[in-house]
């Protein structure tokens, strides 16, 4: 079995550096590494140079440069074009990979022949508050259910089995390659925040219940500043992003009153932000959000 590794970047040498450390200095090494540079210079190059010769043999490193690329979705859409793996990890430029990361990826796949995708874990995401726990399993319902925060946050009680999930999350996953002859990246609706949700979602329409959480996959997300949205642009595209979704989704009159619930959840929860860090962003953010999500086709 083959493991390629696409790695979509922009602007984070140095955090791209430690990711790719991480990568090499794995017990299982992967087969090919697929780095899609997106940065106006070739920042990464001569890097990748000197990686490639501590590579030799045994793991082929790609480099494609192409400015033109427009995010994170086209990105992870070209990279793929090149990837001639049986599994096909998605990662992002700021992680950092503890050793026996893809071995455990490929285990699962191995013990699991109806396992399409699967994700790692984060390691050192800070501990949702319960009353944080509590109101995104109360308002992310219907074709908004998404269990990942409530799973993270008791992953010792499911021991070292794999986590059935109807959403697996998109910079730490893990794909068998057919899926993408069936399943393409939707590179017309925007999609950032929910594009692994999006992705997701249509696997198991094709597939049906096949997406895992592997807890014995683990990784650190350090979460670069570089390139990540402010506060109001953040609550903008999020409500935005749902409502793309749920015009993409939507299957009876159920579907909108899940959009309405979700959005009181988020107008809610933009109210309290709001008042805790004494600032307007969150709420112009929001309304933003909702003008530019009512008017989008």
């Amino acid at each position: 079995m083959k493991i390629s590794v696409i790695v979509p970047t922009r602007n984070r040498k140095d955090d791209l550096r430690k990711a790719i450390d991480s990568i090499t200095t794995q017990l299982r090494r992967p087969d090919q590494l697929i780095v899609v540079d997106q940065s106006m210079d070739r920042i990464c190059e001569e890097d990748l140079s000197k990686i490639r010769k501590i590579l030799q043999k045994g793991c082929e490193l790609e480099y494609i440069h192409n400015t033109s690329i427009s995010g994170l979705v086209e990105a992870k859409h070209v990279g793929v074009f090149s990837a001639f793996g049986d599994i096909v990890c998605f990662l992002e430029d700021d992680i950092v990979l503890e050793c026996e990361y893809f071995s455990e990826i490929e285990s699962y796949f191995r013990i699991a022949p109806n396992m399409i995708g699967c994700s790692g874990v984060v390691t050192n995401v800070p501990r949702k508050s319960i009353t944080y726990l509590f109101f995104h399993s109360l308002f992310h319902q219907g074709i908004f259910y998404d269990p990942r925060p409530r799973v993270y946050a008791n992953l010792a009680s499911h021991g070292d089995r794999p986590i059935q999930s109807p959403a697996i999350s998109g910079g730490l996953s893990a794909w068998r390659r057919e899926v993408f002859q069936n399943v393409h990246f939707d590179l017309a609706s925007g999609f950032h925040m929910l594009e692994d949700v999006d992705f997701s979602y249509r696997v198991q329409q094709q597939y049906g219940p096949c997406l895992y959480i592997n807890p014995r996959a683990r990784l650190a997300h350090n979460f670069a500043p570089g390139g990540r949205d402010s506060v109001r642009r953040r609550e903008t595209r999020k409500i935005r992003e749902f409502m793309t979704f749920y015009r993409k989704h939507r299957r009876d009159s159920r579907d909108t009153l899940w959009l309405a619930w979700l959005l009181l959840g988020i107008v809610l929860a933009t109210c309290i932000s709001s008042m805790r860090y004494c600032t307007f962003k969150p709420l112009l953010g929001l309304l933003e959000g909702l003008v530019v999500g009512l008017h989008k086709k």
